[in-house]
Parts: C-alpha cells; structure tokens; sequence
C-alpha cells in the first residue's frame, strides 16, 4: 500500500503505528482540535478502512526491521553466551592454536595478547553475563527496572510506566488485528490519564 494522499493521514498512521497514544498521534497530525476531542477523533481517524490497512502495514514494516535487529543482535551474542573454555583446551590441557578455533569460538574472544614467539600470552573473553543479559532483555526476559520505580503506588509515574510498557508490547501488539490494538491501546490510555490526578 502506498502513502496516504492526505498527509496528516499519513503522520496520523505513522504516529499510531509508532505507538504513540492515539490522542497525541491525532495532535502531532496537524489536526486542530480541543484537547479534550484529540481522542475520541483519533479513534474515528483509526477505524477508517483507509488509515487502519496503513496503520496495520507500518507496524508489520516496524515488526520486521526491529526482527531482523534482534536476530542480528542475536547471532552475535550467543557464541559469547554458549562459550565454554573448556573447548580451547586439547587433550594434554594445552590451549589450541587460535587457527584451530572455531568461528563462534573465536566470537567470543574479544583480544589476545601473542608472546615474541606467537604463542598465546592473554585471552580475554566477552562477557558472558553480559551477553547473555542482553539476550534475555532481547526476548522480554529480563524487565529493567528504573530508578523512578519504586514500591508502593506512584500515581505522578504511572504516566512513564505505562509508556515503558507499551513500548516493550510494541512487537506483541503487531501481531494483533488493527481494531484490537486500538481498543488495547485506548484502555492503557484511559490508564494514563486516571493516573495524571485532578489538573488544576
């Protein structure tokens, strides 16, 4: 599908897609409007044949770049987490020859000091912690948490929490029908603004 004719039809789809809450994608559109109608026009904008096929074709677009940067991410972390030194050792206990090292062995070495007569002087390894943190955090397996969370209900945060949130369902919420998102992201919304408190 091509780009939208209209173009804050076309901002209004990338802003939605983006997850950007409906209301603010509305705003950020170009349209005029009282801020307390951004919304509810936002959501007869999304329910537009139209806007909604665009809005479905930019998250599959987004799902599948952000894929394809895990997967990357991925393939080069996980030698650096399946690394077991026991594999650099030969039969005697002596280390192999780095040309007898494995590519994703040799991935997970991150320098190697030589003596004057080429034998191994120092490894030093990627860190395996690290990397195998990050490939959780690349899974949804490890949330971090920030400083501004804390125990106990927090309404003045619950605003950020809640953005944090929709931006780690960003690849689940892809996967959705266009309608269903919608209304999902409606409700997190409506979460938001409870939590704001009475404006003064």
């Amino acid at each position: 599908m091509a780009r939208l004719r209209n173009p804050r039809h076309e901002r209004f789809a990338v802003e939605c897609a983006s997850m950007t809450p409906i209301g603010k994608a509305y705003e950020l559109a170009g349209f005029r409007s009282k801020p307390e109608w951004c919304r509810p026009n936002g959501v007869k904008l999304s329910r537009n044949p139209q806007v909604s096929a665009r809005i479905a074709e930019l998250r599959k677009e987004f799902t599948a770049s952000c894929g394809l940067a895990v997967e990357y991410l991925q393939a080069k972390l996980l030698p650096a987490a399946e690394l077991n030194v026991v594999d650099l050792f030969d039969e005697e206990n002596k280390l192999k020859p780095v040309s007898k090292l494995t590519r994703d062995q040799g991935a997970a070495i991150s320098s190697i000091k030589l003596h004057e007569n080429g034998e191994v002087a120092e490894l030093r390894f990627v860190s395996k912690d690290s990397a195998v943190s990050t490939l959780l955090r690349s899974i949804g397996g490890i949330v971090d948490q920030h400083a501004h969370l804390h125990a106990g209900f927090n309404p003045a945060g619950l605003a950020d929490r809640l953005n944090e949130a929709r931006e780690r369902m960003a690849l689940t919420l892809a996967a959705l029908p266009v309608e269903d998102q919608q209304t999902l992201l409606d409700f997190v919304d409506s979460l938001e603004q409870q939590g704001e408190g009475p404006s003064e």
